[in-house]
């Protein structure tokens, strides 16, 4: 059964059937190609009524505007948003350049619009679409020739099209479309760009009218307003500001400047600069310029001509341009005419092309015409003022003058007269004084009178206008010959006026300005003539003074002589010292403190029976009376002397005599000055014994560590051959003498090292009270039955700052001393008590500070020493007693330990009574413990190897024989060096090694650090031994003894040395 809607061509069919269906198959077909073609109109309709709507929307918003940027900003944004393309411009016809500018854009940036500035009528596309008054579409901007093909490669433009702005068949500009494609624009496109063409270039004309209006009624308000402004002002400041706020309101620049010729001809300065609502007329306006050399300004003045420059870089200038920051790139001046002389010029800049036009330049001449002759109208108001004031100023000068004749007032009255005329910083005056220039008087604006930079200069202004007696004007200070050897803050201007009578000068004036200036010829004048009044004035003023002087000087004279003696006399009252003065051996006077030293008045001095030589003491009158002698013959006699002096009630004390001759009448008179140096003296001795007590200490202290070696030898030896004998063998008594003698050298080796404080003391809280009970029963063995010891301890004693070994071996030396002083008996008084030391307490005792102490009194009843005696006690090895008594050590030891203690120690004695030795300790407020005994060491001894490092071969074999005895092996090396060696080579692998800490080659610190940098499975533990106490071995340990070491110092016993080997070896 056939398909309805198909034919089939295999059944059997009628002609006329086959007629009719093709017959239908043709009408099917015209009309659906009908209904096409409806459709197609339809569409094209359709958009012919959109772009209608773009043109009347396009037409309206033209229609709305009226000034000519708004008319292109509108037009260009509105296409640009119907066409949706990259780019889009307008240029515009400068018909009397016939020449096309851009004026705005869409799209690319500023680089791309500004590259080509311009292009002439026919050149380019926009020169192209204008020349021919038709649309232009550049398929391929890369090849085409009427376009720039390097632009419209690097910012990838492939097409354009250019539409003809048209006002009346006259073009007025052309806009052009850019796209990084083909542009696809029918040819009713294109038309309807070009009616739009037509509406806009009718808009920029309209627009352009409407401009121009509106320019000529601001034009019109402009110059109303400024005659409104200037035509009253006076002031030349505020007229150039009014001036300046006009312009900037009709003009709107970005820089303006106004210049006016200066009193020099040729020249002008820079009265207002601003740029971009800065103000830079400080920059400037202290600089004079040439017309010459001022640039454009200079050339509109010069040739009183206006001058428009449209673009900086595009046309020629006529003269080098100058500017104070940044170049200009338009430019616009006209010159300032005043009843037919040029007084200047007004110059406005823009950093824009094309700023200005000719219309702005007839509109800046018409208002700086007006403002022109408001402006000298000002000037001659200010002269006028000026010259008033210079009057008045310069009579009321000539009445002050006049009417003073103190030189100091008539220097103020010049040099205030010039500061109220002149626009000066300062102002000063020198005036001669014989043959030289000396400072007379300065003045500075703020009313200072503060003296002048620097004393005049031989070749300098001020002695230059000295010399040639003319006036010399420096404009800048930096510029002229004058100052060229000047600091280089001296800035500014400054001018030398002679100050003349006749042909004599008498000084010079010169008056400072703070920035570089003109000095017209006017004003020079005027400061001449004030220096010709100021010479007179000057001179009267000095003949006066000089009479003055002279009847001054008179009267000084005679007041002088009545007021010498009580001047005098009030001078020696308010003197510290004692002050006599004696003519003729006679005592004139004498001062307070004369009467408080010496006991006597002055009527007690002038009676015939008083002698001079009574004020010296018996030992000091030989000398006195040789002085006496010089004075009354009139030699030369010392200046300072010191003598021992004599009071009235007998008292003696040590003086020092400054001895000084005056004129007195018609003699000589001597005046001495005595100051009392008693306690200057004792302050003095007491720092001489410190410093003699610290040197004999050192010497000392260098000395005993010399005896540790050879001490450590006799003691060792002498103990092992003491082993080897029995007690009833003579060898045995011989040996034991020779040891118990080396055991008192080695104490007397522990005195000197405490004397020199070079064996150091274990400072700890200690109970003084409660060693000295400790001792008492010691004590009474050690000083016999007819010395009688008594205590009277306090119960609150505080606890000291001391050393145990230190107080048994003062106390010891003390009482021991103390019975040598009784040998028929006696009694020995041990007291102690708390005690507050100020600083007047100690001010004898430089080494004493001020505070609490603990105080240990030792007296006893015995012969007492005399001065001679007293003063050297303390000295090392000085004795009273005789030979084989006392090594002299004792009180030395004494004075050693308090100091080393921090404490000190006074002495009181009176020979026939006895001695007082009192010692003052630090009190602390710790308390103190005490601490068990020692155990005596025992010979202790191992299997181990030792290494001994020794350079004192005796002392070497010495101790290798004491560790062998008690069965260590022992390896000995004579330095450091060689213990290494021994180390190094596997000859030696030692557990400890015992080295003396200064050794040949390598000490033993550093064998130390050699061996500890060696890779051994065991390193070796140390013992270092050595002569010096700890304070002279810390240069070799300045970090302390390390934790793994031990130290033993000479001399020591052979149980000393096997209990520290057994300590060590046994630590883990």
């Amino acid at each position: 059964m056939p398909r309805q809607g198909y034919v089939w061509l295999d059944a059997p069919v009628s002609a006329e059937a086959l007629r009719a269906a093709v017959a239908g198959a043709v009408e099917r077909r015209q009309l659906l190609a009908e209904a096409a073609r409806l459709a197609d109109k339809e569409a094209e309709l359709q958009q012919r009524n959109e772009e209608l709507d773009a043109l009347n929307a396009i037409a309206a918003a033209i229609n709305q505007t009226r000034s000519l940027n708004q008319v292109l900003e509108t037009a260009l944004r509105q296409i640009d948003a119907a066409l949706g393309l990259p780019y889009s411009e307008i240029w515009l016809l400068d018909r009397k350049t016939n020449l096309l500018r851009p004026r705005i854009h869409y799209g690319l940036p500023e680089s791309f619009a500004q590259e080509i500035p311009a292009f002439k009528v026919g050149v380019g596309l926009p020169g192209v679409v204008a020349q021919t008054r038709h649309p232009l579409l550049v398929p391929d901007l890369a090849t085409n020739p009427n376009y720039m093909r390097q632009r419209a490669m690097r910012f990838r433009l492939k097409s354009a099209l250019g539409i003809p702005l048209l006002s009346q068949e006259r073009v007025v500009g052309v806009m052009n479309f850019f796209s990084y494609g083909k542009i696809e624009f029918t040819p009713e496109i294109i038309a309807s760009l070009q009616t739009i063409g037509h509406l806009v270039g009718t808009a920029i004309e309209n627009a352009r009218l409407f401009d121009e209006l509106q320019r000529q009624t601001r034009e019109l308000s402009g110059l109303y307003e400024t005659a409104l402004a200037t035509g009253s002002v006076l002031d030349m400041e505020m007229l150039l500001q009014r001036f300046h706020e006009q312009v900037q309101y009709l003009l709107a620049p970005d820089a303006f400047a106004v210049a006016l010729c200066a009193t020099e001809a040729g020249y002008f300065r820079v009265a207002l600069a601003t740029e971009l609502g800065r103000d830079l007329t400080h920059i400037v306006q202290h600089r004079q310029f040439s017309l010459q050399e001022g640039g454009l300004t200079g050339w509109v003045i010069q040739h009183q001509t206006p001058l428009l420059i449209r673009d900086m870089e595009a046309e020629r200038t006529p003269v080098s341009p100058k500017h104070i920051t940044r170049p200009a790139r338009s430019w616009l001046g006209v010159p300032l005419i005043a009843r037919g002389e040029t007084i200047g010029a007004v110059s406005v800049q823009s950093f824009r092309p094309h700023a200005f036009d000719a219309s702005d330049r007839r509109f800046l001449e018409g208002i700086a015409g007006q403002v022109a002759i408001a402006m000298e109208n000002a000037r001659l108001f200010e002269a006028e003022r000026r010259r008033r004031q210079e009057i008045e100023v310069v009579q009321r000068l000539g009445m002050t003058l006049t009417a003073s004749l103190n030189l100091r007032d008539v220097l103020d009255a010049v040099l205030s007269a010039v500061l109220k005329l002149m626009p000066a910083q300062n102002a000063h005056i020198f005036l001669y004084n014989g043959e030289q220039l000396t400072f007379g008087a300065a003045m500075w604006m703020n009313g200072a009178r503060d003296t002048p930079y620097a004393h005049p200069r031989p070749d300098g202004l001020t002695g230059t206008v000295a010399r040639t007696g003319e006036v010399i004007a420096v404009s800048d200070m930096q510029n002229h010959p004058l100052f060229q050897n000047t600091p280089p803050d001296w800035q500014g201007a400054i001018v030398g006026i002679p100050l003349k009578i006749g042909k004599t000068v008498v000084g010079v004036m010169n008056i400072a300005y703070p920035r570089p200036r003109p000095f017209p010829p006017a004003e020079l004048r005027l400061l001449t003539l004030l220096a010709n009044q100021a010479a007179i004035a000057i001179q009267n003023a000095r003949l006066f003074e000089q009479a003055q002087q002279e009847i001054a000087e008179r009267k000084r004279t005679e007041d002088a002589l009545r007021e010498s003696e009580e001047k005098y006399r009030n001078l020696i009252e308010q003197s510290s010292d004692a002050i006599l003065l004696v003519y003729n051996e006679r005592i004139l006077l004498i001062n307070r403190k004369f009467t408080e030293l010496f006991g006597y008045t002055l009527p007690e001095l002038q009676t015939p029976a008083f002698s001079l030589l009574n004020l010296a003491a018996p030992r000091s009158r030989s000398r006195f009376r040789q002085i006496l002698e010089r004075i009354r013959q009139g030699s030369p006699i010392p200046t300072r002397l010191e003598l021992t002096a004599l009071s009235r009630d007998g008292r003696e004390f040590e003086v020092d005599v400054a001895l000084s001759p005056l004129a007195y009448r018609d003699g000589t008179a001597v005046q001495s000055t005595v100051r009392d140096i008693t306690e200057q003296k004792r302050i003095e001795a007491r720092l001489r014994e410190a410093q003699k007590m610290e040197a004999v200490g050192q010497l000392a202290g260098g000395i005993a560590h010399d005896f540790n070696n050879i001490l450590t030898a006799i003691n060792g030896l002498t103990s092992i051959a003491l082993e080897t004998l029995s007690p009833g063998e003579a060898l045995y008594k011989d040996l034991q003498i020779i040891h118990n003698q080396a055991r008192r050298a080695a104490k007397l080796v522990r005195q000197l090292l405490t004397f020199a404080r070079q064996q150091p003391a274990e400072i700890r809280p200690i109970h003084l009270n409660q060693v000295i009970t400790e001792l008492t029963d010691l004590l009474k063995r050690a000083i016999g039955a007819d010395v009688d010891l008594i205590t009277n301890l306090a119960p609150d004693l505080r606890p000291i700052q001391g050393d145990l070994n230190a107080l048994e071996q003062i106390l010891t030396n003390l009482c021991l001393n103390a019975r040598d002083a009784m040998p028929r008996g006696g009694k020995l008084i041990i007291q102690t008590q708390n005690i507050h030391l100020s600083e007047e307490d100690i001010r004898l005792t430089p080494e004493a500070q001020p505070g609490e102490y603990g105080l240990l009194t030792v007296t006893d009843t015995g012969k007492g020493m005399p001065p001679e005696i007293l003063t050297r006690i303390f000295d090392p090895f000085f004795t009273t007693k005789e030979v084989g008594q006392g090594s002299g050590l004792g009180l030395a030891m004494v004075f050693g330990l308090m100091k080393q203690l921090g404490g000190f120690v006074e002495v009181e004695s009176i020979p026939g009574k006895g001695s007082t030795f009192k010692l003052f300790f630090r009190t602390s407020k710790q308390e103190t413990k005490p601490s068990p005994p020692e155990a005596a060491p025992s010979m202790v001894g191992g299997q181990e190897t030792i290494l001994l490092v020794e350079d004192d071969l005796v002392l070497c074999k010495l101790v290798s024989r004491i560790l062998k005895n008690v069965g260590y092996t022992v390896l000995t090396a004579a330095n450091g060096e060689e213990g290494l060696h021994l180390i190094q080579s596997g000859e030696a692998a030692p557990h400890l090694i015992i080295a003396d800490i200064i050794t040949p080659k390598m000490t033993g610190p550093q064998l130390y650090e050699a061996v500890r940098s060696l890779p051994l499975p065991a390193p070796p533990k140390f013992i270092f031994i050595s002569g010096y106490e700890t304070e002279n071995i810390q240069q070799y340990f300045p970090h302390g003894i390390p934790a793994d070491s031990q130290l033993i110092n000479k001399p020591f016993s052979p149980p000393m040395l096997a209990s520290k080997i057994r300590e060590v070896l046994d630590a883990p």
